[in-house]
């Protein structure tokens, strides 16, 4: 619990100069007895209650979304989800505002993403040439070479061990 009330305590101070947490509780129909230290990051959503700098007391609702076969196993499909309402909550009349978006990092630490712009990656560097040359040139050339069908079956053979559990995954 003491982690998570001192990331809400930093999250109230960032959206709010002066700002305190008051107090945070769950959201759900169930959240008597809630192990609230498992709130965060688990699609348990929060209702917390912020002082401002002038006084004012406000009252937020912090979101995560949890890993379920309904589009969110990934977390790259729950990012997207956060992003897409950061960017639409605020344009739509009458919705509920969105003051932040960010992530949590390891420990426990909130990690605005609202002023962030486009993403990045940064990879290593491996040496050798685009196999979208190669389909290129075929193109181009309108002839495959022995090479070609060999590379062709390398990668192939690539996808197949890469995809070779099945899943029982209705969903």
């Amino acid at each position: 619990m003491e982690g998570l009330e001192r990331a809400l305590s930093t999250l109230a101070a960032s959206l709010f100069p002066g700002g305190r947490l008051l107090a945070f509780e769950p959201l759900r129909p169930d959240a008597a007895g809630a192990d609230e230290e498992k709130a965060l990051g688990y699609g348990e959503p929060l209702r917390v209650t912020v002082r401002d700098g002038d006084g004012t007391v406000r009252t937020l609702v912090f979101r995560t979304e949890a890993s379920n076969e309904f589009g969110h196993d990934r977390r790259s499909d729950r990012m997207d989800e956060a992003l897409s309402a950061w960017e639409l909550f605020n344009r739509i009349p009458d919705h509920v505002r969105a003051l932040d978006v960010g992530a949590i990092a390891d420990g426990g630490r909130l990690v605005s993403l609202r002023d962030a712009g486009e993403p990045y990656l940064v990879t290593e560097w491996i040496e050798g040439t685009l196999y979208a040359d190669d389909l290129r040139r075929i193109a181009r050339e309108g002839a495959v070479g022995a090479l070609d069908l060999a590379r062709a079956d390398a990668l192939a053979r690539w996808l197949a061990r890469l995809h070779h559990e099945r899943r029982d995954d209705p969903a």
